[in-house]
Parts: C-alpha cells; sequence; structure tokens
C-alpha cells in the first residue's frame, strides 16, 4: 500500500497500527485508511508542517523539513510492534522526543532473542535517522524479510471476466458510466474476486496493470487479438496515464 501511495507522489504522514484495517471480521485483506494528513508531494520540495502521531514520528518531522521518507521510519516503528509487541519509543513527550531524534530504541534481549536476524535487519534499516539511509517503499519491499514472503496464490482468470472486459471496451461512453457507477454497490464478496483477478494480472505488484500485463492475461488461455485488447486497455485506463488502477478495473 505505501509503495503504491509513494509511487504515485502521495505522502501519508500518520502511518500507526490503528490505520491499517481489515476489510470485515471474516476478511484477511488489510486497508490503509485515515488520509487527513497525507499530501500529494513534489520530490524536490521539502515538507515542513508538523503531523502524525509522536510514537511513530520521524526525527526529521520534528525537524520539520522531510520527504516521503517519513513513512518509512512510522512504518519500522509499526513493524517493531508487531515483531516484539512493545513501542521502541515510550515514557514522557520530552524522552520520546529525544530518543526519536537519537534513534535509540529499546531492544529487550529476551524479546529480539526470538526474532530472526532478517526481520531485525528490517526493522533497523527502516528506524535510520538519516532519511537518505533507510529504505525506500519499494527497496522495502525487496528486502529478504518480505521477499520470501511477499506471495500472491495464482488466479485463473476465467472467461466470464474476459467477455465483462471485452463488453466494457466495446460499450459506449455512456453504458460505461453506468457500469462505473454499478460496480461500486458490488457487495465485498464480489469485490474480493475482482481484486483477486487483478492481483493475478497484476505481474510486477506495483498496483496498476500496464498494456503489456494485460495483454498477456488476454492473449495466454483466451487468445484476445492486440487490437481489442489494446481497446479494453484505453477504455479502462480513465485518466490516460497508461495505467489500469484497480478503481478503474473494479
Amino acid at each position: 500500500a505505501l509503495n503504491y501511495i509513494h509511487s504515485h507522489d502521495i505522502v501519508h504522514r500518520d502511518l500507526k497500527l490503528e490505520n491499517f484495517l481489515y476489510e470485515s471480521k471474516d476478511s484477511s485483506h488489510l486497508k490503509l485508511i485515515d488520509f487527513g494528513f497525507s499530501k500529494v508531494w513534489d520530490p524536490n520540495i521539502k515538507m515542513h508542517m508538523s503531523c502524525g502521531t509522536l510514537s511513530y514520528v520521524a526525527p526529521e518531522v520534528l525537524s520539520k523539513s522531510y520527504t516521503s521518507q517519513c513513512d518509512l521510519w512510522s512504518l519500522g516503528v509499526i513493524a517493531f510492534i508487531l515483531l516484539v509487541g512493545y513501542m521502541p519509543f515510550s515514557g514522557s513527550e520530552e524522552q520520546q522526543t529525544r530518543d526519536i531524534q537519537d534513534g535509540k530504541f529499546k531492544m529487550k534481549p529476551e524479546r529480539w532473542a526470538l526474532v530472526s536476524q532478517e526481520a531485525r535487519d528490517f526493522v533497523t534499516s527502516l528506524l535510520r535517522v538519516d532519511p537518505d539511509k533507510r529504505l525506500t517503499a519499494h527497496t522495502a519491499l525487496e528486502h529478504t524479510w518480505i521477499a520470501h514472503r511477499h506471495t500472491y496464490k495464482t488466479v485463473e482468470v476465467d472467461r466470464s471476466i474476459i467477455e465483462a472486459l471485452r463488453s466494457f471496451g466495446r460499450a459506449s461512453k455512456f453504458r460505461r458510466c453506468c457500469m462505473e457507477m454499478m460496480a461500486w454497490s458490488l457487495s465485498n464478496e464480489e469485490r474480493a474476486k475482482v481484486r483477486q483477478y487483478f492481483i493475478s494480472m497484476d505481474k510486477d505488484q506495483n498496483g496498476t496493470i500496464t498494456l503489456n500485463e494485460l495483454k498477456d492475461a488476454l492473449e495466454d488461455k483466451f487468445h484476445v487479438p492486440d487490437d481489442e485488447a489494446r481497446q479494453i486497455f484505453d477504455a479502462l485506463d480513465t485518466n490516460h496515464d497508461e495505467e489500469i488502477h484497480y478503481s478503474d478495473f473494479l
């Protein structure tokens, strides 16, 4: 989720455990929420607004000069808590501020003895005071501890989905608008199924489907010609950025 928003120049600025919620009681699908402090960010301009929750906030945010890398520090705090069950920075506000600025977090030996070296390295690579030495969202996904676990079950796309895509590609603009409005009334179960198809087509797992990824999915089993695949792609690519986003696909 973080890699996706960063790749579209959006910084969250308030990452914390409370802002990740399950879609439903029976779902294993987590969603990142609460974009109240989020900002469309120009990589060439640093941000200066104080925001976020102190226990999760990066040192450079306290100094009021920061980039999207502030989110990676917060992600490190979240990973720390999930692995050992306590906050890396605690105590009075003054104590927390000092420890965050120094990058000094509490590592209880009896807890960390149960954590693998790869997981420790992941956390410490995120909780680096210098944001330039911190993992980015992209390199965090490539870290050994994540890469070995970040797998998706292959879902075979059935013919009904292909026919629906073909129908959408041939539909008039008015009919497409009607279909788009109807999509938002799908049940959670129906959305989950569509999401699995989307993930299956998104081979590089960057959160969007390119023309080549769509062509591969359509040609592999259903032998949809390239010109029709292009027609479907153009119909789904509503903002003409040469990518199909999940909301487009839905």
